[in-house]
């Protein structure tokens, strides 16, 4: 008799040790897959706001003037606009390094996504003309309303 609830006893221990190793699989497989899906439904925001933004100078004539309201991607803290026509200080931003680089270089990048101190996306939003040599905005709620007016061949 004692022998039957020895036996049981570690056949109880064994079935809940195994649940605890399968539900803890589960778990951390789980959560590797819901990052996934949040990574690649950000990179699908990106790529929306930036066919939104692209060749923003061909879509407005000369003297057109438009609100336009965007909704930032993945919670983006800011977002840069640079007057690549401009002479640019890229030193001042040396808390970012990839945008200073971009900068230095000239590599024709005038749209910037930053959260925190790292650049998630850069790319050529078309010919903007800025009172500044840039143009730095926080959304508010994660969103974002600019004033553009056609200029010829920019905006």
């Amino acid at each position: 008799m004692a022998s039957n609830k020895k036996s049981q006893m570690i056949g109880e221990v064994i079935k809940y040790a195994l649940v605890g190793f399968f539900s803890a699989v589960i778990l951390i497989l789980g959560y590797g897959m819901v990052n996934k899906i949040m990574e690649r439904g950000c990179q699908t925001e990106i790529a929306k706001f930036e066919m939104e933004l692209k060749n923003l100078d061909e879509n407005l004539r000369f003297g057109a003037k438009e609100l336009i309201s965007y909704k930032l991607p993945c919670n983006a803290d800011e977002i840069y606009f640079f007057d690549i026509g401009k002479n640019i200080d890229a030193e001042q931003f040396r808390e970012i390094p990839i945008m200073m680089d971009s900068l230095e270089s000239d590599d024709g990048n005038n749209v910037f996504l930053i959260d925190g101190n790292k650049v998630k996306h850069a790319f050529y939003a078309g010919k903007l003309e800025i009172e500044n040599p840039y143009l730095c905005l926080k959304p508010k709620s994660g969103a974002m309303s600019i004033f553009i007016e056609g200029a010829g061949k920019s905006v």
